[in-house]
């Protein structure tokens, strides 16, 4: 038996307890990085359906409530986990934008002028935006954030713009 040998060992056989520390030691941290990441990329889909659910439901009141408030709450309410603020203006990164066009979409007609002869050949367009920033801090440095959008649009059903008096589905 030679001095390398530890007791209770078989010749010719090398003791080998410190190299799977090494190797765990190793590994870990890319293990760690890509579970991380696929928690990051379930959180990324999530805010994306989160934000197009808002647009459906807040053009899902659009549609029998033209009052701009009520709609952009409604979509607001539908992402509040989210933190979507149905007060933001339509230009930041976080907010609800509510629109109404003509069925072409090329932009606002007369007939939603207060006096329009038919608010029926409108299509109400909300879109809900949402900035997505990784938790992970290497995985949010290197994509950076990600600005999530969705638009819904469908036709007007019926005409109110008074509050409080329209449905709210």
């Amino acid at each position: 038996m030679t001095l390398r040998e530890g007791i209770g060992t078989q010749p010719g056989r090398r003791r080998t307890r410190g190299q799977a520390l090494a190797e765990f030691a190793i590994v870990a941290p890319v293990l760690l990085l890509f579970i991380l990441g696929i928690v990051d990329f379930g959180r990324a889909i999530y805010a994306y359906n989160t934000v197009a659910n808002a647009a459906r439901m807040g053009t899902r009141t659009a549609i029998v409530n033209q009052n701009t408030a009520d709609i952009a709450g409604r979509a607001a309410a539908q992402a509040t986990s989210l933190g979507i603020d149905a007060a933001s203006p339509c230009t930041s990164s976080n907010g609800v934008c509510v629109a109404f066009q003509d069925s072409t979409g090329t932009g606002t007609p007369p007939c939603m002028s207060l006096f329009g002869p038919d608010r029926k050949s409108c299509v109400a367009v909300v879109t809900v935006k949402y900035t997505f920033s990784a938790i992970t801090p290497v995985i949010g440095t290197v994509i950076g954030p990600i600005p999530l959008a969705s638009t819904s649009i469908q036709a007007l059903e019926s005409t109110c713009t008074g509050a409080g008096l329209c449905p709210i589905p």
